[in-house]
Formats: C-alpha cells, sequence, structure tokens
C-alpha cells in the first residue's frame, strides 16, 4: 500500500520541511512499516536570490521551479519504495490535490488553505509571521479555522 503526503507550498515553512521529512523517512523505521511512501509537493514560483536566506535553496537553484530544485536535492533519497514528486503548480480547487493520507499546507495562499481545509480529511496547517507560528489541523473547530484563514 502506498502513503502519501502532500506539501502545498515550497517557500520558508514548504522548502524546508519537505528537505527535513524526506530524509527523515528515508532513515527511519517508518518506511519499513509503510512499505511505500510519495512525498509530493506543490508550488508554482520559481527560486529567486531572496529565496536563499531562508528557504531551501542554493544559487545554483536560481530561476528553477521550486518544487523541481527541492525534489532534485532529495533525489539521493528516493528507492522503490520512497519517491518525491514535484507539481510546479498551485491549489486552486481539489481537483489540484491528488489523494493523499496527510495534506500540509505551508502556504501564504487563502484560497490554498481553503481548499484543503473543505476537500481533504486529514490536513495540517502551518503558518508563522515574525518570530511566533502557529499549527492548526483539520480537528479544530470550522469556526476558528475560518476566523484564522483571512
Amino acid at each position: 500500500m502506498t502513503h502519501t503526503v502532500t506539501i502545498i507550498g515550497a517557500g520558508g515553512i514548504g522548502s524546508n520541511l519537505f528537505c527535513s521529512l524526506v530524509p527523515a523517512i528515508h532513515r527511519g523505521d517508518l518506511l519499513q512499516q509503510l512499505r511505500e511512501v510519495v512525498v509530493r509537493i506543490h508550488d508554482s514560483d520559481r527560486v529567486s536570490g531572496e529565496n536563499l536566506a531562508h528557504q531551501r535553496f542554493l544559487p545554483s537553484d536560481v530561476g528553477s521551479h521550486k518544487v523541481e530544485a527541492a525534489c532534485a536535492a532529495m533525489r539521493e533519497f528516493e528507492s522503490n519504495r520512497l519517491r518525491v514528486v514535484p507539481v510546479p503548480r498551485d491549489v486552486r480547487e481539489p481537483s489540484d490535490i491528488e489523494p493523499s493520507d496527510l495534506v500540509v499546507v505551508a502556504v501564504d495562499s487563502t484560497v490554498a488553505r481553503r481548499v484543503v481545509h473543505k476537500s481533504t480529511e486529514i490536513w495540517l496547517d502551518l503558518r508563522c509571521s515574525g518570530d511566533g507560528y502557529i499549527a492548526i489541523d483539520h480537528r479544530v473547530g470550522g469556526g476558528t479555522v475560518e476566523s484564522l484563514t483571512v
């Protein structure tokens, strides 16, 4: 059985999460228990010089799609049991997200957040602002989620 994690956004949160998660899955006992894991990452943006200070990219990645650069950096961890999949487009409607066991929202798009909140069963929404952060998940009440998604 294949288990899929989808990360929406390859910026500050998404690129760092993706580039930490893939090696952790590769090295851990979890992969032995799950048989096959796919980690998918969505974003239509390209790497710019400004991204290098806080996102998981190299100067040689400038101009590349963020998701292509992130997946290229993780290719050595791939195997017949662990795959990384770049999706160089944004999430604007439910059909943009393939079925996943977990969808992580790591993007500053209210549209993408709302699509995920309404269209997937299990999601985690990660946000940061200045020195603070917030993490909410599918168990949080709809009114609270809506008030935080403006």
